[in-house]
């Protein structure tokens, strides 16, 4: 495809850096305005918003060095900064780093509707960890621990089992007596731990 060109395209600026109007690319974009650095960085450095092509109405940064964003001197409603996507997804990466987000209170929301939306996927190729002085997990349907390995329990004071029956893998379950916790004597509860940890052996 031949090399666009606009008659309408003006340039301000000099050696260190310049604005462009109606710059067409070596693609044959049309962006509206683009300020590029420049300094001979071994990368470009840019920021352009485009006017035609396949990231119409786009805007696009291209930062060799470290990109910065601070704000929030004077927040309103407690609110600094906002990114907010109409439509379409997100997408955050460093594939060659790590991604780090920290705050006083860090809450993760999803809220679409349907099998596969309203979801909350964590995947790691190596450990998941969890560390907080209380963990609470609440299930409204199910809950499912799975693993192909070896599953441990560990707990450094009591360990509390509740539920109408404790089921192993077969037919065979134990019913939990409602006093399992309460003032039951010590035969009892033998007894109880002997026909539950029967189940398992």
């Amino acid at each position: 495809m031949a090399q666009g060109t606009n008659v309408h395209t003006r340039r301000i600026g000099n050696k260190d850096g310049e604005i462009r109007f109606g710059n067409i690319d070596l693609d044959n974009t049309l962006s509206g305005v683009s300020i590029r650095n420049g300094f001979p960085f071994p990368v470009a450095h840019y920021m352009q918003m485009d006017s035609t092509g396949t990231l119409a109405g786009g805007t696009k940064n291209r930062c060799p060095g470290v990109y910065q964003i601070k704000c929030g001197d004077y927040p309103v409603n407690d609110v600094a900064f906002v990114l907010h996507a109409v439509d379409g997804d997100i997408i955050i990466g460093a594939p060659s780093g790590r991604v780090r987000i920290f705050g006083e209170t860090v809450d993760i929301i999803a809220t679409g509707g349907g099998s596969l939306k309203g979801n909350i996927n964590i995947s790691a190729n190596n450990n998941v960890n969890i560390d907080g002085k209380q963990i609470n997990a609440k299930a409204t349907a199910a809950m499912k621990f799975v693993s192909s390995g070896v599953g441990h329990i560990t707990v450094s004071n009591n360990l509390y089992l509740t539920a109408s029956f404790i089921k192993n893998g077969t037919s065979d379950s134990v019913k939990i007596p409602p006093s399992f916790t309460g003032n039951t004597g010590p035969s009892e509860i033998k007894q109880t731990l002997e026909k539950i940890l029967s189940t398992f052996l």
